[in-house]
């Protein structure tokens, strides 16, 4: 393992472990840790079938390392949770684990991004403000939407973050 991968790991371990509460913020720092270490492939595709008994060396090689990454998966998954979640998921591969986890907070994720859109949207400078200070509190908000998956373009987040700005600046605009 290099020093990276020890030090992209700590992202998890900094952080609280998954305790029902944290599934996005947990899943997003998960994702970039599986990402540095190449096995993202474990938890986005579908789980490998059985290799047949004659399969080539190249193919059973293949095969292995995936399972090598499977359990290493499986295994950082379950120490990242708290030991409840970890006796409800340990029976379960790594893509499981998380296709189960998506489907138990679906309607809390669903909620934090209406909250996060709504915070967003609603989102106007106050008389006075800086506008300094005002821009970064709505690159925030964009950049929380994007943990949810909302992906806007340049173009449109400028155009949201000048409309979130009063009158007075019109003439900027």
């Amino acid at each position: 393992m290099t020093a990276s991968t020890l030090s992209l790991r700590s992202i998890i371990e900094k952080d609280e472990r998954f305790d029902n509460t944290n599934f996005i913020d947990w899943y997003q720092n998960l994702k970039i840790v599986i990402k540095s270490e190449k096995k993202l492939y474990i938890i986005n595709e579908p789980v490998k079938e059985v290799l047949e008994p004659k399969a080539t060396p190249k193919a059973r090689d293949t095969y292995q390392k995936y399972l090598d990454d499977a359990d290493i998966m499986q295994c950082l998954l379950l120490s990242s949770m708290t030991s409840n979640l970890q006796e409800q998921h340990q029976h379960l591969d790594a893509s499981s684990i998380i296709t189960n986890l998506n489907e138990l907070f679906q309607n809390r994720a669903r909620h934090k991004r209406y909250e996060a859109s709504k915070a967003f949207f609603r989102c106007q400078i106050s008389d006075g403000a800086q506008v300094g200070p005002h821009v970064i509190k709505m690159i925030g908000y964009i950049q929380r939407l994007e943990t949810f998956g909302i992906l806007m373009d340049a173009e449109l987040s400028m155009d949201l973050i000048l409309k979130s700005l009063s009158e007075f600046f019109s003439q900027f605009i």
